[in-house]
């Protein structure tokens, strides 16, 4: 990550300053925004918008890669913040699910994605922000999730008390005249 943001700010370094502004905007690695010190490129939106259209999202697919971009690095930064990772196994498990979701496996949603010219690094980013942010998830709101015994047994005696309404066929008057019949 710190890697893309030093290569970022070489290359606009490099940039003459009387480039014109198109030439620049057209340079796939130029940061298009920055969060925290840390950029999102260009290409980056590129790719995640293609993978969107790829997997069917409706709507202004380039406006939606840019903000699931900003989010996925709050994430990571998130993640990282409280010390969380994501192993490789873990990448592979959650890609396979991913991948699940269309029929597919890891590999054949990997060979989809590059023949719409998408490079397998930007679902392995997506996969990657998706596992952090679930176990940040996890780790800020575990604690609340632990049920004590006495919730328990209050839960299971509740329970075993049965309510129920039962209704008589034979209290239900209903008239049944010509001109009601179709009512």
């Amino acid at each position: 990550m710190k890697l893309k943001s030093i290569l970022s700010a070489l290359i606009l370094a490099a940039l003459p300053a009387n480039v014109p502004a198109s030439a620049t905007a057209q340079n796939l690695y130029a940061p298009v925004i920055e969060i925290n010190n840390s950029a999102v490129t260009r290409f980056e939106v590129e790719q995640r918008a293609a993978m969107l259209r790829l997997i069917g999202t409706i709507g202004d697919v380039e406006k939606q890669a840019l903000k699931d971009l900003i989010d996925d690095r709050l994430k990571l930064q998130a993640g990282r913040a409280m010390g969380l990772g994501v192993t490789a196994e873990e990448t592979t498990a959650g890609m396979a699910e991913f991948a699940q979701r269309a029929n597919l496996t890891s590999e054949q949603f990997v060979e989809e994605l590059g023949k719409a010219g998408v490079y397998a690094e930007t679902f392995v980013d997506f996969v990657d922000a998706g596992l952090l942010w679930r176990k940040v998830i996890q780790f800020r709101f575990q604690s609340k999730a632990f049920i004590t015994e006495a919730e328990l047994d209050t839960a299971m005696a509740l329970g075993t008390t049965a309510l129920s309404a039962s209704v008589l066929l034979s209290e239900i008057v209903v008239p049944f005249t010509p001109e009601t019949e179709a009512d």
